[in-house]
């Protein structure tokens, strides 16, 4: 009999086909339809194991999943799941450490580079048939050269700084964990308090976690620090930043603009001033998911939930909860 794994994402036919290839012979797998919530608590109910991303896995959830051993999230953040909950019930939680570093440090490259470059306000002013090449010699920016401040430097923030090398901006960096001496000499990067990377950055990348400590980190105090050329990039999450405070900056020129693949509320709100605004691009939470990136994700995962039935040997970096 094979063990059932349920996957509470809503996930397209391209994307079914990677997992079931890296899974498909070992797990009767089943996927959602919908996020409507008895469908994701019937889900669960099922569920040996659940493949975890952008829904909620919260204590009623788990209370109501009788045979549930495993929760992995396809990804890094397990702030949507409840681990006290999984603790009590001796539930194992994994995440797949650094598998989104190279998808998710290129969105926040190509992020940073199309605002500078007011990128979708050049295409929507060709496709409404107007020639804007002047005003946008007004307007542009190139990204070569400047300083950019990477906040969480973890393997996300550590790859994005590969990236930017060949851009030759000088980048500093604020982290509750300080780097050793060597990787910084290594990586060419430097420490700085958060107050001052935002002062000197012309580029603020945010790549931190989403906790109690770092909710709202960016709000009207710090964005009044940073420069009024100065753009913020967020492929993070979207409690890092108060997002009615961020609309305000962008309606008053305290920053000159955003890229944003994350939101406070998500899907976000349609109403949201944020989809009005010609300074900031727009992106619905896809910096990581790239199809050839769930490759990476399917067989990780495959091999973390193998480890788990036989008494393999799992990262310890993968494991949550343990």
């Amino acid at each position: 009999m094979k063990y059932t794994l349920s996957v509470l994402d809503v996930i397209v036919d391209d994307v079914r086909k990677v997992i079931n290839q890296y899974l498909g012979d070992d797990y009767d797998i089943r996927y959602a339809s919908s996020y409507d919530r008895q469908e994701q608590l019937d889900l669960a109910a099922a569920a040996d194991f659940l493949w975890a991303g952008w829904p909620k896995v919260d204590a009623e959830m788990i209370g109501q999943a009788p045979k549930l051993k495993l929760i992995h999230k396809c990804g890094v953040g397990v702030d949507k799941i409840d681990l006290d909950a999984a603790r009590e019930k001796k539930i194992k939680v994994y995440l797949t450490a650094g598998i989104n570093a190279i998808p998710v440090s290129e969105m926040a490259l190509m992020l940073m580079m199309a605002v500078m470059r007011h990128l979708v306000y050049a295409n929507v002013n060709l496709r409404n048939k107007k020639w804007v090449q002047t005003e946008l010699k007004g307007m542009n920016q190139h990204l070569t050269g400047k300083t950019v401040g990477i906040v969480g430097m973890g393997n996300i923030g550590k790859n994005l700084v590969k990236l930017l090398k060949g851009f030759e901006c000088k980048i500093l960096y604020f982290d509750v964990q300080r780097q050793s001496i060597e990787t910084e000499t290594a990586l060419g990067i430097l420490c700085k308090p958060l107050e001052e990377l935002l002062r000197e950055s012309e580029v603020v990348s945010l790549h931190a976690p989403a906790t109690p400590e770092t909710a709202q980190m960016i709000n009207a105090k710090t964005l009044a620090m940073m420069d009024r050329d100065a753009i913020l990039i967020n492929t993070a999450r979207g409690e890092l930043v108060d997002e009615a405070a961020l609309v305000k900056a962008l309606q008053k020129g305290i920053i000159a603009g955003a890229g944003l693949d994350v939101f406070a509320q998500e899907p976000m709100d349609p109403d949201s001033p944020l989809l009005n605004m010609d300074n900031v691009i727009l992106s619905p939470h896809v910096a990581g998911t790239t199809l050839n990136n769930m490759s990476s994700r399917a067989i990780r995962i495959a091999k973390n939930l193998d480890a788990f039935i036989n008494g393999g040997e799992v990262a310890k970096t993968d494991i949550v909860v343990g």
